[in-house]
């Protein structure tokens, strides 16, 4: 299976919200999105799932048009946005039943997705209970189930962690990784630690424009020799403030991680960096 983005280009009321993306997913694996509010992630992802047509430009799937024909991905593609859709005076499990009848499910392989969907994302205690009483994160869960209805071969959820606890977040992680063993998963996030130890490969969107594409181990190089770090002591303010990926209380004061080309200190000294350095130097790059 492949995924091409060829050229795309999607304009809002002359802003420009994507600029020329090109990129191209094969067969199947985690691709994590990764890029600021505003980056463009979720127009990006909207495109993909055939919920907006952009100004220019085309996305295939196995050298077929989605945009000219969506009915080619849409029958295959479990979609999750930021906010997710419901119908507050229904149940969970009523709820999830009405969208794989939606989806032209047979009712007893929809009851069996249904009831295992429910036991891995921990809501059968609660799947008799009015989607209104639902908290963020159970509403979030939901709608990741909603979007796994009928096995889809493409997966795309944008922002999954919203409202979820750390240990949710974990599991959530953990099953999208265990579903992209087989099929593509595209997750976008801010939170680099969301996908760090799962994604095969990244894409990073500055302003519209794709910036990287790569394995996070190549993203980490790219971060090689600007990454520093120096101590300061409780009460004073680093001086580097733009750029400080990480400030870290130890006995001996305040650790100061700090991304730049040269030494911000003199008393700052080079360190390895980590995923979330590397983001941070190529999405605050010039």
């Amino acid at each position: 299976m492949q995924l091409r983005v060829k050229d795309l280009q999607m304009e809002f009321k002359q802003k420009i919200a994507l600029n020329k993306v090109n990129f191209t997913i094969e067969n199947k694996g985690l691709i994590g999105l990764i890029g600021s509010n505003g980056a463009g992630k979720s127009t990006l992802m909207k495109i993909i799932a055939t919920l907006l047509k952009p100004t220019q430009g085309d996305v295939q799937l196995d050298g077929q048009s989605i945009i000219s024909k969506p009915q080619i991905i849409r029958r295959q593609l479990g979609y999750m946005p930021q906010q997710i859709p419901y119908v507050p005076q229904l149940s969970a499990v009523e709820y999830l039943r009405y969208l794989a009848a939606l989806k032209g499910l047979p009712k007893r392989e929809s009851d069996q997705q249904i009831h295992q969907l429910l036991l891995r994302l921990h809501l059968s205690e609660v799947q008799q209970q009015l989607l209104k009483d639902f908290s963020g994160g159970m509403r979030q869960r939901v709608g990741l189930a909603a979007a796994l209805l009928g096995n889809p071969k493409i997966i795309i959820v944008d922002e999954p962690s919203t409202g979820l606890d750390p240990v949710e977040r974990i599991g959530i992680r953990n099953l999208l990784s265990e579903l992209a063993q087989d099929r593509i998963v595209i997750l976008s996030t801010h939170i680099i630690s969301d996908i760090e130890a799962v994604a095969s490969n990244l894409l990073l969107l500055r302003n519209g424009e794709l910036v990287f594409q790569g394995t996070a181990d190549e993203l980490v190089a790219t971060a090689q020799n600007q990454v520093w770090e120096y101590v300061i002591q409780a009460g004073q303010h680093p001086q580097e403030r733009d750029n400080v990926s990480e400030l870290r209380q130890s006995q001996d004061g305040i650790h100061v991680r700090v991304v730049a080309k040269k030494q911000p200190t003199p008393e700052a000294e080079l360190v390895s960096p980590t995923l979330e350095d590397a983001s941070l130097v190529v999405l605050e790059g010039e």
